[in-house]
């Protein structure tokens, strides 16, 4: 057995060196990223409030090695890259964006080299990224202590796509800013009446629901597993006590509630679409929609069962029809104050909200009212935006200005019977399209071809609205 054992440790390995070569390093710099990467940098920068100037980060890998030799094979050198080292500006809020920002190592080539002379090269390709380490084997016939060691040619590979970036950093703001919302609503300041805490706790339930099912909420939270505030947690804490303060106020819910304060009952109602609005109007430190990501279309948004259930717990079913005119006329005033305050989105928005619970109203279908007041407001709203393309393409704001002319042309499309054969659009594209060609061709000339190619696009865009030929127009590629 002794002489089995000895004859097994004279064929092992023999280490013959090991060390430390120099660190595989990239990073990333705002200026010099900010090109190919604006929409990213700009994030990074408005994020950290720090100028792009200052927008840094870098992924390092540390590389060790070991010589062995091989008794009747040879060599065999063993390089090890430990899991990278990643510093910077990396996050965006609470996420870690770091895979967007930096690129992950896709190949290089081991080299052997005697002074001038190249003894080895070993190329390795196509490298397993979503290991946490790497280990690579490179076996050799002949070694010698004074030969130097390196790792070159780096390759890296990027996994940024501005598109997806678009996306992922769209929804990580509406999570953001749902948390700020779901802090604005525990410390909103309760109603005067048992009855009015009621009615909107009840509704503030329903708005908790919405978020769950938005997007963000579906693609992060649920999809992803990522919630790093812990946001499903506060809106599960927060319906818990909503329920419980419900339970307990139907209790204490009056018997006979006096008609006359109906339009108490109306305030109330409507007071959550307005706090839900000064949410979104104070949420200026963050990008995103998230207001508009509520669908004006869901029926659960005005509790009417459980309003109506209200109203036989006090007595009040016999005023329901003067409940529905109460709604009517708060949420007129609400997109009346909306249009003054030049909050052209958030009226429209109200308007279509509050038609669908016309739709669904028992007395309103009777009444002219609401179709009147559409129509006026609808077309008051079309001609702002028209207006604020019109000062967007004084300034030479191209962009703007064909965003809010698509505007302008979806309420057309989605209104068509309270505007008819309007041709303001039609007039202010063939404008906006003259402008926009005289920019393409500066860019052109000024050498900007990825701006130039944007702008095109966008001249393509409006050309096929119009019903334009593209080959009646002269247009370089660049």
């Amino acid at each position: 057995m002794l002489l089995l054992l000895l004859g097994k440790n004279s064929c092992a390995q023999e280490l013959i060196e090991s060390g430390r070569l120099a660190e595989l390093h990239y990073q990333f710099k705002g200026p010099e990223h900010h090109k190919e990467k604006s929409s990213l940098t700009h994030a990074l920068s408005y994020a950290y409030s720090k100028d792009i100037i200052d927008i840094k980060s870098s992924i390092t890998y540390q590389v060790n090695y070991k010589v062995l030799k091989i008794p009747s094979k040879g060599f065999e050198t063993i390089i090890s890259l430990r899991p990278p080292l990643i510093k910077g500006h990396t996050e965006l809020y609470e996420f870690d964006f770091s895979k967007e920002i930096l690129p992950v190592l896709a190949s290089f080539k081991i080299f052997y080299a005697n002074g001038n002379e190249l003894i080895y090269v070993k190329p390795i390709l196509n490298i397993d990224t979503v290991s946490s380490s790497f280990y690579f084997r490179f076996q050799h016939q002949r070694y010698a202590a004074d030969w130097q060691l390196s790792l070159e040619q780096t390759k890296w590979r990027f996994k940024y796509s501005e598109k997806d970036f678009q996306k992922r950093w769209a929804l990580v703001n509406d999570y953001q800013m749902a948390y700020e919302w779901i802090e604005q609503i525990e410390s909103l300041e309760e109603a005067n009446s048992i009855t009015e805490k009621y009615i909107q706790k009840t509704r503030w339930i329903k708005v908790l629901e919405e978020i769950q099912n938005l997007e963000f909420y579906q693609e992060l939270l649920v999809n992803h597993q990522t919630d790093p505030l812990q946001l499903q947690k506060k809106i599960s804490i927060r319906q818990y006590t909503l329920e419980r303060e419900i339970q307990d106020l139907q209790q204490k819910l009056p018997p006979n509630y006096p008609s006359s304060n109906l339009q108490q009952i109306s305030n109330a109602y409507i007071q959550v679409e307005k706090d839900l609005l000064q949410f979104s109007y104070h949420s200026t430190n963050l990008y995103g929609d998230l207001y508009f990501e509520f669908s004006t279309k869901s029926q659960k948004h005005f509790c009417i069962s459980q309003m109506k259930e209200l109203f036989q717990l006090i007595r009040l079913e016999n005023n329901w029809e003067n409940f529905e005119y109460g709604v009517q006329k708060n949420s007129l005033e609400l997109i009346k104050e909306l249009m003054a305050n030049k909050r052209a989105n958030e009226a429209l928005f109200q308007v279509e909200r509050f038609n669908q619970f016309y739709k669904n109203a028992e007395f309103l279908n009777s009444s002219s009212t609401f179709a009147h007041f559409k129509a006026k407001a609808v077309y008051d709203i079309y001609l702002s935006y028209i207006e604020v393309s019109k000062q967007a393409l004084e300034h030479q704001h191209i962009d703007m200005a064909i965003d809010y002319l698509n505007k302008a042309s979806d309420i057309q499309k989605q209104y068509p019977m309270e505007i008819i054969n309007d041709l303001k659009v039609e007039k202010e594209l063939q404008t906006l399209i003259k402008r926009a060609m005289d920019r393409y061709q500066h860019l052109l000339d000024e050498g900007d071809y990825k701006t130039a190619k944007r702008v095109k696009e966008g001249i393509l865009g409006l050309m096929k609205k119009l019903g334009i030929d593209q080959e009646e127009l002269l247009l370089e590629e660049g």
